[in-house]
């Protein structure tokens, strides 16, 4: 059975000009719901089949929580964190040799006794790692 999390209504203020030029704020709410199943959020209106089939599955026992968004800023820092830890890890990746590079340096240093590009290899990744470190 399906599981979704129920957003808080979010609330946004635009000021606008009246038609007689005066300023006024107007507030618009609007909620949504997130299917677990692929993340996806479903304005609550009833012109959409999604938030139709969310109240169908609410009516046979679906589960439905809050989203807890305090929780998901935590994760999605946490997230953040992790990224900007490893990005030396993503700058070594786009110079280091490629795969078919490494075979064929292998290739003549085991099979064919000639060890020249191997350790080529091994000091262009060396620099690598110098110039990306951890």
């Amino acid at each position: 059975m399906e599981s979704y999390k129920r957003m808080k209504d979010k609330v946004t203020e635009t000021e606008i000009t009246n038609i007689n030029g005066e300023k006024e704020i107007q507030t618009h709410t609007r909620g949504y719901i997130q299917r677990q199943s692929d993340l996806a959020l479903i304005p609550m209106t009833e012109a959409n089949p999604d938030y139709l089939k969310y109240l169908e599955d609410v009516k046979n026992g679906a589960k439905v929580t809050d989203f807890d968004y305090e929780a998901e800023a935590i994760k999605v820092a946490e997230d953040e964190a992790i990224f900007a830890s490893t990005k030396y890890q993503r700058d070594r990746a786009k110079e280091y040799p490629t795969t078919d590079e490494l075979i064929v340096a292998l290739w003549e240093d085991v099979v064919e006794g000639r060890p020249e590009s191997k350790l080529a290899l091994q000091v262009k990744r060396l620099e690598i790692k110098k110039k990306y470190s951890k």
